[in-house]
């Protein structure tokens, strides 16, 4: 019998669905935090979330009365407390699965018991690199039109190889607090591990994530950035991981 993921891992694997990970990449990317999962079982987990949202939820087997919402006890509120409070909580009907009872009694522990409400994430700060091509939109050709039984002068006829315009490449990011500072790639560089650390991250860790989020808002950001090889990297993910800040892997 295969076995059961834990609600963590669960809400890892939706969490890097909704980032657009394929299931190759949710796999690469949990097996850098000693997370063993397969691909059939991230599969699996995005099927049964797919099927929830659009309200086919799979009913838990060891339900005995699914339909029947059961008590509000102290031992269920004590749970759904520890479901919601974390970062990234689930949703209500995953809350229900996980626990056993239908989505009823969730909603009221949240509604009635703390009077909370749903919000859509905040304090996310996400980058990416673009190229920028560098085009002569302004230069000036001499032009002719060639009407028929007349020859064409040479002087005027030009011939030129076709060739990529210079293309600058830069990193920058944005959140709903702000944007970062465009930082510019250097022509020619190597972008490894170590470029991507010294070049991109040390500045913007240090000058643009305190200016962002200012004081205690700082413990609550979270970073993200693709899968490219630079990102990826295990010393890109250690030095992350070190950084007193959240990040998506």
């Amino acid at each position: 019998m295969p076995r059961k993921l834990s609600l963590e891992v669960r809400h890892s694997i939706l969490t890097l669905h909704t980032l657009k990970y394929s299931a190759t990449e949710i796999v690469n990317a949990l097996s850098l935090r000693n997370i063993a999962v397969s691909k059939s079982g991230v599969n699996k987990v995005t099927r049964e979330n797919a099927a929830e949202e659009g309200g086919r939820p799979k009913h838990p087997s060891k339900a005995t009365n699914s339909g029947k919402a059961k008590v509000r006890t102290a031992a269920l509120v004590k749970k759904v407390e520890k479901a919601t409070t974390g970062p990234n909580p689930q949703t209500q009907s995953h809350i229900a699965l996980e626990l056993g009872v239908s989505q009823a009694p969730i909603q009221r522990v949240i509604s009635e018991n703390w009077r909370g409400s749903g919000r859509k994430w905040e304090n996310i700060l996400t980058i990416d690199e673009a190229w920028v091509y560098l085009t002569n939109c302004k230069g000036r050709r001499r032009i002719y039109y060639e009407f028929r039984g007349e020859r064409t002068e040479e002087s005027w006829t030009k011939f030129w190889k076709e060739s990529h315009p210079k293309g600058v490449m830069f990193v920058a990011g944005v959140c709903n607090r702000g944007k970062t500072k465009i930082r510019f790639i250097e022509p020619g560089a190597k972008i490894n591990f170590q470029y991507y650390i010294e070049k991109v991250l040390t500045p913007m860790f240090r000058d643009d994530m305190p200016r962002l989020f200012p004081g205690k808002l700082l413990k609550e950001a979270v970073f993200h950035h693709d899968s490219a090889p630079s990102h990826a990297s295990k010393l890109t993910q250690d030095w992350l991981r070190s950084a007193p800040i959240w990040f998506v892997p």
